[in-house]
């Protein structure tokens, strides 16, 4: 009887020992040391109960260490990408990343890298757009000119601190193209007052500076009106109502984001 008593007495103090450990995420102590007391006890229920809560914390150990290292490697993977520029490649393997991990910190902080590196592959092909259509202006290109300003303003929402060249730009053009159809009418070199359409033409550029489109459209109509089949209004006409077209195509606010 005294030596069940004795053995009963170890058995807790195993018991309650292995539960501490535990506690302090000692796991490995405390399986040994419930491997002791399942030696010294067998057949008690509390120590086979902790022994089978401690072989499925030991089993979530293990699946919770594979999927860091399956993340490590995915998060290398996608810095590899990033370096050599591989944004696209990047993008997808963030996406399926997502997916598989949930929106883990390293997954976020390498999202926002893209993210970053997307903008600024954006901002470097719109200064491109703009030197091109500078080439194309100084060569007497005109509608080349506007056509590759067209490429830069389509990309202007996601390249908000290049807007002020695009203006300036676009205000170059029209200037150069005021200057050609002023040397067309006046071969001679004859000046004089600015009429009605020229007015509201020059009124139509300033509102579609400030994406007041609208506004320009209606200054654009009354200038053919005036003066029908003008091109420079024809042509202002046709980029106001595409920015009007794009803003009213383009996802609400509020969307579905990157985590």
């Amino acid at each position: 009887v005294l030596r069940a008593e004795v053995r009963l007495a170890e058995g807790g103090a195993l018991l309650m020992s292995a539960r501490l450990l535990w506690a302090n995420e000692e796991l490995d102590q405390a399986l040994e040391t419930v491997a002791s007391a399942r030696r010294l006890e067998p057949e008690n229920p509390a120590v086979q109960a902790l022994a089978e809560e401690l072989e499925v914390a030991v089993a979530q150990r293990e699946r919770e260490r594979r999927r860091a290292e399956k993340l490590a490697q995915t998060v290398a993977a996608v810095s590899a990408h990033l370096e050599r520029d591989e944004l696209e490649e990047a993008s997808k393997l963030l996406d399926w990343a997502v997916v598989r991990f949930g929106a883990a910190p390293t997954l976020r902080e390498k999202w926002e890298r893209l993210e970053q590196l997307k903008r600024q592959a954006v901002a470097q092909h719109v200064v491109e757009i703009l030197s091109r259509t500078e080439q194309l202006a100084a060569a007497g290109d005109l509608g080349g000119a506007r056509g590759a300003l067209e490429e830069a303003r389509a990309l202007a929402d996601k390249a908000p601190e290049l807007r002020t060249q695009i203006a300036e730009a676009d205000a170059a053009l029209a200037r150069q193209a005021d200057r050609r159809r002023a040397d067309r009418a006046n071969p001679a070199g004859a000046t004089g007052p600015a009429g009605p359409a020229e007015e509201l033409l020059r009124d139509a550029r300033l509102l579609m500076q400030v994406d007041d489109h609208e506004d320009a459209v209606r200054k654009l109509v009354r200038v053919l009106e005036l003066t029908p089949g003008h091109p420079a209004a024809l042509a202002l006409l046709e980029q106001a109502r595409a920015a009007i077209r794009r803003r009213r195509e383009a996802p609400p606010a509020g969307g579905k984001q990157r985590p």
